[in-house]
């Protein structure tokens, strides 16, 4: 028995020490440290689905590395270069890519390589192998089953008309007089056949089949006039078309061959409202002479795909605002258009009369308007349906999601008898957002007779004429366990097949899984069937944080194969492959964490004093240990727990102005970050309630060195910062970055209309500043400077454009006469924040001295004395 416990103590001794000593040999994160991490950029498949190809930046370090590889695992190939890959492109039997400067390279799926030296790209036809075009600066080669043909001077080429041809865009210059022509080559006799030729072609525009193109086309007369040219790639016909307007640039194809086109008009002024040495406001103007920044009008017109005249689609001295929308991918035959009745600076149009808008359909092949009997709020945002059958729209009044028949102007209130799921504390939370505090719409059905919209949880989908009664495709499953679901729009395009299963993201918000689920969009009371869930992080659509949305996974084109990216806060973002989203193949390996003393992150849930419960994120160093007392940080913006499992790259700062956890880390903190649940006019107040209740949640952990906090925020999370050391007494050192101090100065900022943005966005007062200045003065820290006890560093770029500099200058001022202790790093590069890897360790260092003398009793930094 005694020698048993020898052993077990034996053991013991031994895992420690070979616990202790891997800890010890591990390399610290430092400010540097990010410029040898290694980084995986967006991959790409095959359309048949069985390999894929992914660039590795700065693997091995100062290298990158091009991996081809079966999405089965197992066979890979991979190339090594000093310089960037580029021409990247994959098909079902190879892989093509420059590696440095003039080597193409293709790579066969049978093992076969070949290389070109000399050239700077290659394209490989679509169908055919034995085709290729093969590019040497200006000069181009096109290959087919050992036939050549060269073209010197090229400035574009392509594939086109399904690969039966080659398009190809040249120059020359004859006794100083320069030319450029557009020529086809027929790829079944290897010839060139000129289609047109002129001084210029400009703004190259291509329809989605690759047989119709367009150009603006710019004579060799002294007025150089610009008209457009449209060119049949099939039949080689050529259509010019004249105006006697300024065309600038070519937009797009329809889908029924239609062009649309910009146009430039008269310059725009108000001469009446300056001199050279005066500038007269007025109150009465749409629009305020500082906003006033438009030299011409731009407007759109169309060549429909048999006439050769230019039908104007907008109005001269209106403004016309083309809503394609996130859920519309190519141009139809008709368009959503709205008509605004002033000249409104769109960053007014929460309250500016002249903002107020008129909606219109107009048609693409006679430029008619039908006008729309629409609400004209100019917050409204409307979505003209892929049929162009209906405008749907959130009704701000009415609460309430509707559909507008075009045909004869009927409007059916789509969920008017539906209890839509909206969280009580993000409906009071985000107040005044636009939109409210919906997800909106999620995607429109295949037979075009149903809209899909979101919850706060779940999707429904609602029958566009009201006839049928919606059905929650997800049965409710999310209101009922807090799980978050979303289509994911890389696979459904916006478009939903009714008859087929469909996947759909999953976030549990209590305790931050991300994974998938399957369901049936027309079957009813059945619940989504779990694939995969986990403490990772793939995708998150909505409720992300920062960097910390995951990637949207990528499908074959013609296969049931896809690419997903997973990560957690201690696993690097690899690529996996999947066919059910239930089982995974890994596709990368990276793991340069495991090299370096890293964090732990855990998910830790109180009550405010009200009731609510609310979460926030600890990070931990991976060395901790709790017979230690630690000194913690907080780290302030919104909302973050979903960050729970993100993976924190090693950036001196991160977005410009944020702590990273994992260098604080590394100097012996925690770092804490609440979420923060606010109420209309006081968001100071609402952080500062979030904050001190985790002070005294996190009070009861015996490795927790409350005598020792310290405070952190960037931008609204500085604001945030501010506001609380100026009520609480809690904290020793605070850090403030690119953050507002007075809300007086800052409501009539002339960025953007600051004034808008209290009443419907970020700072969520209810009430104007005339009408509660009290509000204004309560959340100002400026005003309570005199109660500020906490020595502060204060960091701001000279030239922010988000928040003047100003408001760190005015704080920083305020506290210097009070003679509290304040600093104030001003960079002079950046704009709301710093970006070059040498400002960022700057700010870094800095910000640790600072925390290391405050917080951990070190010496004091010499910069922080002269």
């Amino acid at each position: 028995m005694k020698k048993n416990s020898v052993f077990f103590l034996f053991v013991l001794a031994c895992q420690f020490l070979a616990t202790y000593t891997s800890q010890a040999q591990m390399k610290s994160i430092k400010p540097r440290t990010i410029e040898m991490w290694p980084d995986l950029l967006i991959p790409q498949i095959s359309p048949d689905g069985k390999y894929c190809l992914y660039i590795t930046t700065n693997f091995p370090n100062g290298f990158n590395t091009l991996t081809i590889k079966s999405t089965k695992g197992g066979e890979e190939h991979s190339f090594t270069s000093a310089r960037n890959f580029e021409n990247v492109s994959l098909d079902n039997n190879k892989a093509t890519f420059r590696k440095g400067l003039d080597t193409v390279m293709i790579y066969y799926f049978s093992g076969k390589l070949d290389y070109y030296l000399g050239y700077n790209q290659v394209q490989s036809h679509p169908n055919d192998r034995n085709t290729i075009i093969l590019r040497k600066k200006d000069s181009v080669t096109v290959l087919k089953s050992g036939k050549m043909i060269s073209l010197p001077r090229v400035m574009r080429v392509e594939f086109i008309n399904g690969g039966t041809g080659v398009f190809v865009h040249t120059f020359d210059t004859i006794q100083n007089v320069r030319s450029e022509s557009i020529l086809k080559i027929t790829l079944h006799d290897m010839k060139p056949y000129i289609l047109a030729t002129t001084k210029e072609f400009k703004s190259l525009c291509f329809n989605a089949d690759f047989n119709k193109m367009a150009a603006i086309l710019i004579d060799s007369s002294e007025k150089q006039t610009k008209t457009a040219i449209v060119i049949d790639l099939t039949t080689n016909k050529v259509r010019i078309i004249k105006n006697s307007l300024d065309i600038s640039e070519l937009v797009a194809f329809t889908k029924t061959n239609n062009l649309i086109l910009q146009l430039k008009y008269d310059t725009y002024s108000q001469k009446g409202n300056q001199t050279s040495d005066l500038r007269i406001w007025r109150y009465t103007d749409s629009r305020i002479p500082i906003a006033e920044n438009r030299s011409t009008q731009i407007m759109k017109g169309c060549i429909p795909l048999n006439s050769d005249q230019l039908i104007l689609l907008d109005i001269k001295g209106e403004k016309t605002d083309w809503n394609r929308g996130v859920y519309s991918n190519e141009w139809g035959n008709t368009w959503l258009i709205s008509q605004t009745d002033g000249d409104c600076d769109e960053r007014e149009v929460n309250w500016n009369p002249a903002c107020k808008k008129r909606w219109f359909i107009i048609s693409f092949s006679d430029g008619k308007r039908h006008a729309l009997k629409l609400p004209d709020d100019p917050r409204i945002q409307y979505f003209l349906t892929p049929d162009e059958k209906y405008v749907v729209y959130y009704d701000r009044e009415k609460d309430d999601y509707c559909s507008y028949r075009i045909a004869d102007s009927s409007v059916v209130n789509l969920t008017n008898h539906t209890k839509l799921s909206y969280l009580p504390e993000i409906k009071v939370d985000t107040g005044g957002y636009i939109p409210f505090n919906q997800r909106g719409l999620a995607g429109w059905s295949k037979d075009g007779k149903s809209v899909f919209i979101y919850d706060d949880y779940d999707i429904w989908m609602f029958d566009l004429d009201g006839k049928s009664v919606p059905i929650n495709i997800t049965n409710g499953l999310g209101k009922d366990n807090k799980i978050v679901f979303s289509f994911i729009n890389s696979l459904t395009k916006n478009i939903i097949d009714t008859r087929k299963e469909v996947i759909v993201t999953s976030l549990n918000t209590l305790n931050k899984f991300n994974g998938f689920y399957r369901c049936l969009p027309k079957q009813k009371s059945i619940n989504p069937e779990l694939l995969y869930q986990g403490p990772f992080i793939f995708y998150i659509p909505f409720y992300a944080i920062f960097n910390f949305q995951g990637r949207v996974p990528l499908k074959a084109a013609s296969a049931a194969t896809y690419i997903v990216r997973r990560e957690s806060a201690t696993e690097f973002p690899n690529y996996y492959s999947t066919s059910d989203f239930r089982s995974f193949t890994k596709l990368s390996d990276l793991s340069p964490e495991n090299e370096y003393k890293w964090i732990t992150t855990e998910l830790h849930s109180w009550t405010l004093p009200d009731g609510l419960k609310i979460q926030g994120v600890l990070y931990k160093p991976s060395d901790f240990d709790s017979t230690k007392k630690y000194p913690l940080i907080f780290s302030l913006y919104e909302k973050q727990s979903n960050a729970l499992n993100g993976y924190i790259f090693p950036d001196p700062v991160l977005n410009g102005c944020q702590i990273n956890p994992l260098i604080l880390a590394q100097e012996g903190y925690l770092i804490f970050k609440p979420d923060i649940y606010y109420k209309f006019n006081k968001s100071g107040e609402s952080a500062l309630l979030s904050v001190e209740s985790a002070i005294r949640y996190l009070g009861k952990y015996s490795w927790i060195d409350t005598t020792k906090l310290g405070i952190n925020g960037c931008s609204y999370g500085g604001f945030e910062t501010n506001y609380i050391i100026a009520h609480s007494r809690y904290f020793k050192a605070a850090c403030s970055a690119s953050s507002i101090s007075d809300l007086f100065s800052y409501y009539n900022n002339s960025y953007e209309g600051i004034y808008t943005s209290f009443t419907y966005g970020q700072l969520r007062m209810k009430r104007n500043l005339w009408e509660d200045p009290d509000y204004y003065i309560n959340n100002s820290p400026l005003f309570k400077a005199n109660d500020i006890e906490t020595p502060l560093l204060l960091f701001h770029t000279t030239n922010d454009g988000g928040v003047k500099f100003s408001q760190a200058a005015q704080l920083f001022l305020i506290m210097r006469r009070l003679r509290k202790p304040v600093w104030l790093l001003e960079y002079k590069k950046g704009d709301h924040g710093v970006f070059d890897l040498e400002n960022k360790v700057d700010f870094s260092l800095r910000m640790n001295q600072f925390y290391n003398h405050y917080l951990k009793d070190s010496i004091t930094p010499i910069w922080l004395k002269k």
